[in-house]
């Protein structure tokens, strides 16, 4: 009771393995290689959220960081319209901020509401 053999001969299975080699450093290859791990590291490294450890957890924060979590919420168009809920606000040119730099981006408005607003998001 054992495997059955694949290759009957030395010839044989030293040719796979240089066809198997040939393979893996072929152009193509590194192509297909190359897209599969960037397409990862987009997955891996998107907007997910903040990623926290045990070693973050257990870290005291910084008094600067205390500091500002202690100053009162603000009290916006834009952020009321954001604690109402998430669905009001528009997020749709945010996908952008996920493809590779240069970010094309037009400059905004200069609208009264524009001025207004600019000093209350600093």
């Amino acid at each position: 009771m054992g495997r059955r053999a694949k290759y009957f001969t030395l010839e044989e299975k030293w040719q796979l393995l240089v066809d198997i080699r040939n393979h893996i450093c072929s152009q193509n290859s590194k192509i297909v290689r190359q897209a599969q791990n960037a397409r990862a590291y987009t997955k891996h490294h998107s907007r997910h959220g903040p990623h926290t450890t045990l070693k973050d957890l257990h870290n005291p924060l910084p008094s600067s960081i205390l500091q500002f979590a202690n100053l009162p919420l603000p009290n916006s168009y834009l952020f009321r319209q954001l604690l109402n809920g998430s669905d009001l606000i528009d997020v749709s040119d945010l996908s952008q901020w996920d493809k590779a730099p240069p970010y094309n981006s037009l400059p905004p408005p200069d609208s009264p509401e524009e001025q207004r607003f600019t000093p209350e998001s600093l």
